[in-house]
């Protein structure tokens, strides 16, 4: 059934104001369709946008020493960069609880996004 057709069908024992109230909805909800499509029409038409800026970060190497990374370097082969924080209270017990928590949950993470995005913690 087309949509026209909806505003010609009767339902049983419908009340004429249930079948305007109905018909006024069909309506709004065509209208709003059109309007999501003209939307997505101007998005399309839309120019990629200007350059992004490579920025510049510190972090820390694999030799734990500061070193500096770009942000085009993050994202490996990929187009998405995931970034994992996390922020520990006072109640942490010990400093090496908050360096191995992160590794620790960070690896099946890593793994299942691994394909899709780029990872950094």
């Amino acid at each position: 059934m087309i949509i026209a057709e909806l505003e010609y069908f009767a339902f049983p024992f419908e009340s004429d104001e249930y079948r305007c109230s109905r018909i006024a909805l069909l309506d709004a909800e065509t209208d709003l369709r059109r309007r999501i499509e003209r939307g997505a029409e101007q998005r399309r038409s839309l120019s990629p946008g200007g350059e992004v800026t490579d920025y510049l970060f510190e972090r820390v190497g694999p030799d734990n020493m500061p070193t500096s990374a770009r942000m085009s370097e993050l994202f490996g082969p990929h187009d998405s960069l995931v970034l994992y924080s996390l922020m520990y209270g006072p109640d942490v017990i010990s400093a090496r609880a908050r360096r191995s928590a992160p590794r620790l949950a960070a690896r099946p993470t890593d793994r299942r996004c691994a394909r899709r995005a780029g990872f950094a913690l």
